[in-house]
């Protein structure tokens, strides 16, 4: 995969996803410079290993490893025909198996809004770390937050992301709301629908850069299913928001 040793001096993801669902740049970028580390997507568990043993490599050589968050998509990897508890059991298996003895390592759970409330009770019952919601869901905030949270070693399971994959937060789909949009992303949407701005003069006016924006963009066009920012600004107008 082209990953150089060097790459695991701060904090590792591995995001396993047998799908591998393109994932933009910009997100990526987005990402890697708010967790301070490395996000490696694998595609198969051989993948998996190979970034494993190069952590491997690398944290033998130093005093105090970096911490190490594995997200699994877990709807991709039920589709195999396997079980939430013997998906937890491979991965702690396979770090055994590498003798990667990370006290800091965390085991997260990415879901999409096709997660039940059965399904949330077998990921804490197999001792997974958090419940992460997919960007595209709650906003790549909500995502970062959940990452953030797996790396300081702590639990992630905060009600609204419960809520809000399983389908027990009612969205509006018809009609623009602001309440269904992080804090972040009602101040985009104002700017744009109010002002008119452009994804420059938004970057500077809420001081964050220009590829976040577009993120931002991005997410609430797809929340709304609506494909221009033309198409945003008179849905909200109609609605006189």
């Amino acid at each position: 995969m082209g990953i150089e040793t060097q790459e695991f001096a701060n904090n590792l993801v591995v995001y396993l996803h047998f799908e591998k669902a393109g994932i933009h740049q910009d997100t990526l970028d987005t990402f890697e410079s708010a967790i301070d580390g490395k996000l490696c997507i694998c595609a198969s568990w051989s993948e998996l290993i190979d970034v494993l043993n190069i952590k491997h490599t690398f944290q033998s050589t130093i005093v105090g490893a970096p911490p190490i968050v594995v997200l699994l998509n877990i709807k991709s990897l039920l589709n195999h025909n396997t079980t939430v508890s013997e998906i937890y059991s491979m991965v702690i298996t396979l770090c055994k198996c590498l003798t990667i003895n990370c006290p800091h390592m965390m085991i997260g759970a990415v879901v999409d809004i096709s997660c039940t409330p059965d399904l949330v009770k077998q990921l804490r019952k197999a001792d997974f770390g958090g419940l992460i919601p997919a960007y595209d869901i709650m906003g790549i905030e909500k995502t970062i937050e959940g990452v953030n949270t797996l790396l300081d070693s702590k639990l992630y399971w905060p009600k609204d992301v419960i809520d809000t994959v399983c389908g027990i937060t009612k969205k509006v789909s018809h009609q623009i709301r602001m309440d269904v949009l992080t804090d972040r992303q009602q101040e985009v949407m104002d700017l744009i629908c109010s002002r008119g701005l452009s994804n420059k003069e938004i970057a500077i006016i809420l001081k964050i850069s220009e590829c976040t924006v577009k993120i931002h963009v991005g997410v609430i066009l797809k929340k709304y299913g609506l494909k221009t920012r033309m198409q945003l600004a008179t849905k909200t107008a109609k609605n006189s928001i």
